[in-house]
């Protein structure tokens, strides 16, 4: 189990984009009709009411303006996996890093092929590329030649050099129109090895609705990862598994509302969560050896 700490793309921080603003920015001086749409920062407003002037978007208590959400280049630096950024064939950003990061997250991916080039300074140190077809459901030679392909939605990029201000390409492509839900920058910490018995689903937040009939209307919505996972905690002597044991309790505590990437497994893609633990628990179970146990709740 490891866990990738984000680093937040800021304004500043992100120096290139392939995605087009579409929608203007918010003027003080222009009037607004209901239902017209504006950006300021990293947002997205519609106008509540007509003769709409000189309503700070951001700032305003709904009574002008709501917050629609993000704009479409800043979907994918969210915290909502729902929200994506989508542009057809490629999407392409680069972001200056402040710090040191070594792994490159991207989940709710629709696209081919990811590539990851880092910089330091004029030099690069890293290039990666991943094909994003899948093939652990391909069992036999009738599937690899007549199932539809499938491509992954979540991807780890890791060893990332640990120079001090990277600046990071990211390059999603593929055909028709590529989207990516949420792209997170960090720095990974292992927290100790996954057990086999680990559990992982979802929450749906789905209405469903049913009559006398039993007939139902379901209404889509979002839906969340979730899942439980028991770590163990090796220290070679006592004071070693009392130091780690120490260390991942503060870590946890500093970062209880903060989101992070959570990877159970590099081999088990599922597990793959960026979210929040619900819960934790650290036993101390034998002089050398721990036992870390984790509620993981995901973001929509």
């Amino acid at each position: 189990m490891k866990i990738i700490r984000p680093f937040t793309v800021t304004e500043s921080a992100l120096v290139t984009s392939s995605v087009a603003e579409t929608v203007s920015l918010w003027s003080s001086g222009t009037t607004y009709a209901a239902l017209a749409q504006v950006r300021k920062g990293t947002r997205l407003y519609e106008s509540q009411q007509a003769s709409n002037t000189n309503h700070d978007p951001a700032i305003d208590d709904g009574t002008w303006w709501v917050d629609i959400g993000p704009t479409n280049r800043w979907a994918m630096f969210d915290q909502v996996n729902g929200t994506a950024t989508s542009k057809a064939s490629s999407i392409a950003a680069t972001v200056q890093i402040t710090g040191r990061i070594d792994s490159v997250a991207l989940l709710g991916l629709t696209a081919s092929s990811v590539n990851v080039t880092a910089r330091s300074g004029a030099t690069e140190v890293f290039n990666q590329t991943v094909d994003l077809i899948d093939t652990t459901g391909v069992t036999d030679w009738y599937e690899y030649f007549f199932a539809d392909i499938v491509y992954k939605s979540d991807l780890i990029v890791t060893g990332l050099p640990l120079n001090a201000g990277l600046q990071v390409d990211v390059t999603i492509s593929g055909s028709g129109t590529v989207e990516v839900g949420t792209c997170v920058f960090g720095l990974s910490r292992a927290l100790g090895g996954s057990l086999y018995g680990a559990k992982l689903g979802i929450n749906d937040f789905s209405r469903k609705d049913q009559d006398a009939f039993g007939n139902y209307t379901v209404v889509p919505r979002a839906f969340a990862k979730r899942g439980s996972y028991t770590v163990v905690v090796n220290g070679g002597s006592i004071a070693e598994c009392a130091s780690k044991v120490a260390a991942i309790a503060k870590l946890l505590s500093d970062y209880r509302a903060t989101p992070l990437v959570w990877v159970a497994s590099e081999t088990y893609d599922a597990t793959i969560t960026f979210g929040f633990y619900k819960s934790f628990d650290l036993e101390i179970a034998y002089p050398t050896q721990s036992i870390l146990t984790l509620e993981i709740e995901g973001l929509t």
